[in-house]
C-alpha cells in the first residue's frame, strides 16, 4: 500500500489455488474490515497500518480462492485470523 510516509510491499500467502473468482472482493472485505476496526480515514493510516490492512486483505483473499465461487467461497473471520496466525 501506499500513504503519505511511502510504499509499503505485502507478501502474499502461499495456499492451493483452485478458483480466483472473488478474491479481489475478499482482499477488500479483508482490507476494509481491519480498516474500520482501526476506526481511521484512509488518509490518517500509517505506512504500518496500511500494510496490516493489507495483509488482511490478503488472507482472505488467499483462503477464498482456495475453493470454487464467489459468494460460497468469502471465508469467516475466523478463517482469515487462522491464516494470519500462521
Amino acid at each position: 500500500p501506499a500513504t503519505a510516509s511511502g510504499v509499503r510491499h505485502v507478501p502474499g500467502f502461499s495456499v492451493n489455488a483452485v478458483d480466483t473468482t472473488g478474491a479481489g472482493d475478499a482482499f477488500w472485505g479483508g482490507f476494509l474490515h481491519r480498516m474500520l476496526t482501526l476506526d481511521k480515514a484512509p488518509e490518517e493510516l500509517t505506512g504500518d497500518e496500511a500494510a496490516d490492512c493489507a495483509r488482511w486483505g490478503c488472507a482472505t483473499a488467499a483462503v477464498c480462492v482456495t475453493r470454487r465461487g464467489a459468494i460460497p467461497a468469502m471465508p469467516s473471520l475466523a478463517e482469515a485470523e487462522a491464516l494470519l496466525a500462521e
